[in-house]
């Protein structure tokens, strides 16, 4: 029951930070504008040491817009990324 749970939950999470993340953004140009060269590249986080108590976070893909701002990218396998970041999360 928990997984189906986390199913449901995780798109509209990660949809509602997406939207969150490019607020911030665009709310400074200087980010947006150097994030525009690298338009249609995308950005892979993956997460490692999170506690086991917790659901496991799914990598994250990030395609870099035109306009410079991120979009979530939830079918795109992390091994087309052009970028991988891991984020220590323990």
């Amino acid at each position: 029951m928990l997984h189906a749970a986390q199913q449901l939950l995780v798109p509209a999470v990660l949809t509602r930070l997406t939207l969150l993340i490019n607020h911030v953004l665009n709310s400074e140009s200087i980010a947006t504008a150097r994030l525009k060269p690298h338009a249609g590249r995308s950005i892979c986080l993956q997460f490692q040491g999170w506690p086991n108590a917790l659901p496991a976070l799914p990598e994250l893909v990030f395609w870099i817009t035109p306009a410079g701002l991120l979009e979530w990218q939830p079918q795109t396998l992390t091994a087309d990324a052009d970028l991988k970041l891991e984020i220590e999360a323990s």
